[in-house]
């Protein structure tokens, strides 16, 4: 059989098909697994025992590219992604979410939420869970993100579950918040633009609206413990809002809270553009909306007591904590002492 066969012939013919090139002797070889065969006498202990697994064209061009790739030589650059902007900064941050593990607690963007997962499904229990972050680059401004992640604080404390703290670099902290911000499309860095200093009707409205609602009831940190379901009803302190908060999130928040959170317990107090106010300015709600962010967002100077926030601790994993529903943190009071 050797002697009949023409070896010229065939080695003529896998030249023409291009077969002598690594390329096309690993696509042959996946497509056809005993093509080379053909003609020639094997003994059986020599036979082939690779299967014939009719791959797809698709299948031999990527399994091929796998191969070619493990040599250390590089691409055609006609065949590498090079990724920029916004896409480039959400494939560095999916990198450093997997590093640091991040999706174990929170969900992004549907991924993840393993621990969270395991607080049940009613509102009140997700409440003390580690919060959803999709959409968090919508809501937080990067600069405030970046130093939480270098330095956890706490914004409302009494819960079990904490925010470790991971000693990031800055590049790290750095490319976590622009990443956040690129999943939402938001520029970055962001820019706070100046707001108008409300008149003194505006200034009054806000308070009465502020005080009728009795926000302070909700988003204040008194000293003490407090039992479990205390807590749940509690929300963060807003004397950070300032700093952490975008305007333009705040008021789509009292807008319709459901509809960014939908465990959330804050309130719809403008349900279907409605006031509750209607002496208030007009009664108009939107004007209402803008003149209650602004009082948020500027609370100190409203003359509003708030407790300043307490650093979340230097602890580097999970212990005994519990995080709030809102995005943040924070250590027991226990654990401080």
């Amino acid at each position: 059989l050797v002697e009949e066969f023409d070896f010229g012939l065939h080695e003529r013919t896998m030249k023409k098909e291009g077969l002598h090139t690594r390329q096309g002797w690993i696509s042959k070889k996946l497509a056809e697994v005993r093509s080379y065969d053909q003609g020639r006498f094997r003994h059986p202990e020599e036979r082939l025992r690779m299967p014939q697994f009719n791959l797809t064209p698709d299948d031999v061009a990527a399994i091929t590219t796998f191969l070619l790739g493990n040599v250390g030589e590089e691409f055609h650059p006609g065949y590498r992604y090079e990724a920029k902007g916004d896409k480039a900064a959400i494939l560095e941050g999916w990198r450093l979410v997997e590093k640091f593990n991040c999706t174990g607690c929170h969900i992004i963007n549907g991924v993840g939420g393993y621990v969270r997962s395991r607080y049940g499904e009613r509102p009140e229990d997700l409440a003390l869970a580690p919060p959803d972050l999709t959409g968090e680059g919508r809501k937080v401004q990067p600069m405030w993100l970046i130093g939480f992640l270098k330095q956890p604080v706490t914004l409302r404390p009494f819960l079990k579950i904490r925010m470790p703290t991971f000693e990031m670099s800055e590049y790290e902290a750095e490319a976590l918040a622009r990443f956040f911000a690129a999943l939402e499309a938001e520029p970055y860095p962001f820019e706070y633009r100046p707001e108008r200093v409300l008149t003194d009707a505006e200034k009054e409205g806000a308070t009465q609206i502020f005080n009728t609602l009795q926000c302070l009831k909700c988003h204040v940190v008194p000293e003490g413990k407090l039992s479990a379901e205390e807590a749940a009803t509690k929300a963060p302190n807003l004397v950070l809002a300032g700093q952490r908060l975008q305007p333009e999130w705040v008021q789509r928040w009292l807008e319709n809270p459901g509809a960014i959170q939908s465990n959330t317990r804050m309130p719809s107090f403008w349900q279907n553009g409605m006031t509750m106010f209607p002496n208030v300015l007009d009664g108009d709600a939107k004007k209402q909306m803008e003149v209650l962010t602004h009082f948020v967002l500027n609370i100190e100077d409203m003359g509003v007591d708030l407790a300043p926030p307490k650093p979340a601790g230097d602890g580097d994993f999970f212990d005994d904590d519990e995080e709030d529903d809102d995005g943040d943190f924070y250590e027991d009071d226990e654990d401080e002492d």
